[in-house]
C-alpha cells in the first residue's frame, strides 16, 4: 500500500510541476500576444491642481516616441496588411450597394473583425493637489464562442499613485515613462518573434 502511494504522488508531482512552470508564459501571451501589430493610443489627462498644468500633448508625445522606437505605433486603427485588398474591395462594393441585406451583414461582421484586430494602449493620468495616478492598460478585441460576440477587453495593466513635490511635471512624465518601458518590455519578449518577421 505504501509503494502504490509513493508512485502514486510522484505521478502527480511529475505532472504537477511543468504546469505551474507553464502558466506565466501561456498567461503573458494571452495577455500580450498581437502577432506584433501596431498599437493604437489613446491619452486621458485629467487635472484638478492650481500648482500643477500637466499637458495631454506632452504625455502623449512621450508615449508615441516610445511606441514608434520600439515600432510599434499605430497612429489609427489599422487594418492587417494581408486584409487590406479585402477591405478596400469590400468596402467598394458597399458603396455601389450591390449586396443584399445578408450579404451587407457578412461584411459587416468581417469589417467589425479588422477594427477589433488593432490593440489599443490607454494611458490615463489623474492629477489632484500634489498627487497623481498612472494607469496603463492594453485592450484588444476578444471573441466569446458562446454569445458569438466580439469586445474589448483589458488584457494587460500597470498603475501606480504618487505625490510630486517640488520637481512638477518631470516627476510624474518619468513614472509614465517607466510604465512604458515596462509595456514596450513585456511585449517584445511575447511578440518578439513576430515582429521580427514584420520588419
Amino acid at each position: 500500500m505504501s509503494k502504490l502511494y509513493i508512485l502514486v504522488c510522484a505521478i502527480i508531482m511529475a505532472f504537477a510541476m511543468p504546469v505551474g512552470a507553464l502558466d506565466k508564459p501561456y498567461l503573458d501571451r494571452f495577455r500580450l500576444w498581437t502577432e506584433c501589430r501596431p498599437v493604437f493610443l489613446t491619452v486621458i489627462v485629467s487635472s484638478k491642481s492650481s500648482n500643477l498644468r500637466l499637458k495631454k500633448s506632452r504625455v502623449e508625445t512621450l508615449a508615441r516616441a516610445r511606441l514608434r522606437s520600439a515600432r510599434i505605433f499605430s497612429d489609427g486603427i489599422s487594418i492587417p496588411p494581408k486584409a487590406i485588398g479585402a477591405y478596400n474591395y469590400l468596402e467598394e462594393v458597399r458603396k455601389k450597394n450591390w449586396l443584399t441585406s445578408d450579404q451587407e451583414g457578412t461584411i459587416s461582421k468581417f469589417l467589425v473583425r479588422m477594427y477589433y484586430s488593432t490593440p489599443v494602449l490607454n494611458i490615463t493620468v489623474g492629477v489632484a493637489g500634489t498627487g497623481f495616478s498612472v494607469n496603463i492598460k492594453l485592450q484588444k478585441g476578444l471573441y466569446d464562442k458562446l454569445s458569438k460576440q466580439k469586445f474589448w477587453a483589458t488584457t494587460w495593466q500597470t498603475s501606480s499613485v504618487g505625490t510630486y513635490g517640488n520637481s512638477g511635471s518631470s516627476y510624474i512624465l518619468a513614472s509614465i515613462s517607466e510604465h512604458m518601458d515596462k509595456f514596450i518590455d513585456e511585449y517584445l519578449q511575447v511578440n518578439g518573434k513576430a515582429c521580427k518577421s514584420v520588419q
